[in-house]
């Protein structure tokens, strides 16, 4: 795909910021916490954004498209994402845009980025297991399969649920740390949480 016609240019993004932090700024001024509020909202798509599938057919493409740097989002329109072997290695925000459902038919979904910026799963219903080796931020997810946490990783996991599995729901080893924020365990029948070596759990906030 012609990089032309996949980015637009890094000036005329940031034009659309200014333009966009001036409107804020005329109905939240700064410090306020209507303008902390805008600003979470807003901001993850007024940075480098790609749609899935309109500009890729697929998310593995898109990944493979994008630039190790600077941070991008993902864009993923309503509807079922079957991938293979997803592996996701760039500081990237994979964002649902209305209900997503996303799976892999050949092993985990891989979360495994070494540079700057932690990858950043938001608004999906995740199928498939998960393997984060590396910090990765979780957010607004309903999660179906087997979550592995190993390594030095340090993923965040905010306002998730983890639902009807018969395994072990989320499996951390070695020095990992999680941070659990507003997550629930429904409906699973095995260990909620199983931790080996130096690994810990952090919960906060109504775990």
């Amino acid at each position: 795909m012609a990089e032309g016609k996949l980015w637009v240019q890094p000036y005329l993004q940031w034009l659309r910021r200014q333009a966009t932090l001036q409107v804020i700024s005329k109905i939240a001024p700064a410090g306020t916490h209507f303008r902390d509020h805008l600003e979470k909202l807003i901001w993850p798509y007024l940075r480098f954004a790609i749609c899935v599938p309109r500009d890729c057919p697929t998310i593995a493409e898109a990944l493979t498209e994008i630039p190790d740097w600077c941070p991008v989002t993902v864009l993923l329109a309503r509807g079922k994402y079957v991938e293979e072997g997803l592996v996701i290695n760039k500081p990237v925000a994979l964002r649902g845009n209305g209900k997503v459902q996303l799976s892999s038919n050949d092993g985990p979904l891989s979360v495994n980025c070494e540079g700057p910026g932690s990858p950043q799963l938001c608004n999906l219903d995740i199928e498939s297991s998960i393997e984060i080796v590396t910090g990765a931020v979780l957010k607004s997810c309903h999660l179906s399969g087997f979550l592995s946490v190993r390594g030095s990783a340090k993923p965040q996991i905010e306002n998730c649920s983890f639902k009807a599995m018969g395994s072990t729901v989320l499996s951390l080893r070695d020095d990992a740390e999680v941070k659990l924020s507003d997550c629930s365990f429904q409906e699973n029948t095995g260990t909620c949480i199983a931790a080996r070596n130096s690994a810990t759990v952090v919960v906060e906030r109504g775990t």
